[in-house]
């Protein structure tokens, strides 16, 4: 007899992999001067990290959490539940493909959300379709994503029927303009890579 794990269960694991991250991203923070960014991937290079990621992809922005130790491990990256979860094929300079299930929240360029706020989200997890709004499997986690923000907490909400999120006004939580969460900013998301 197979037992699954139940959506809650999985659930509890990812807002523990979320809260691990953000705590990565808020020690890696003072030493570097911002989140992982084009700009700390400069800075880590003077320190003679070499074989950074370039991509665009969460991954490579995220790897720079492991150069620094700001984590000491690739566990954190998975997802319960979902395809994300092969840790065996990580070295200290690469997330490989299909170990980080997180997207990543940046501005347009490579740099980083500047006008945030404790509430704001920076990684989201099950993202199934990649777009401007991008649709989340509402099967893996009972019907909620996972998300983690800048005071380092880790939060589970709702999706509706169709995967998509929304914000406390209705409008997309990926929305720009006076009810955006993101303020100036306009959110750019980075998509782990295999998705």
């Amino acid at each position: 007899m197979i037992f699954r794990s139940s959506p809650g269960g999985e659930r509890t694991k990812a807002l523990a992999n979320v809260k691990s991250i953000m705590g990565g991203l808020l020690s890696f923070k003072p030493d570097y001067g911002a989140f992982p960014c084009d700009a700390t991937r400069g800075e880590l290079a003077k320190e003679e990290f070499t074989n950074l990621p370039t991509s665009n992809s969460s991954n490579a922005y995220l790897t720079q959490l492991l150069v620094a130790e700001s984590i000491d491990n690739p566990a954190p990256f998975a997802v319960p539940g979902t395809k994300f979860t092969k840790n065996n094929r990580w070295s200290k300079n690469d997330i490989a493909t299909g170990t980080n299930g997180f997207a990543y929240l940046m501005a347009a360029d490579g740099a980083l959300l500047s006008d945030t706020k404790s509430f704001t989200p920076h990684i989201l997890a099950e993202i199934v379709t990649i777009g401007t709004e991008p649709v989340f499997d509402a099967q893996v986690l009972g019907g909620k994503f996972v998300f983690g923000r800048v005071a380092e907490s880790s939060e589970a909400r709702d999706l509706d029927e169709n995967g998509h999120v929304f914000s406390t006004d209705g409008g997309s939580l990926f929305q720009t303009g006076p009810y955006s969460i993101f303020g100036k900013n306009t959110p750019v998301l980075k998509y782990p890579l295999g998705l």
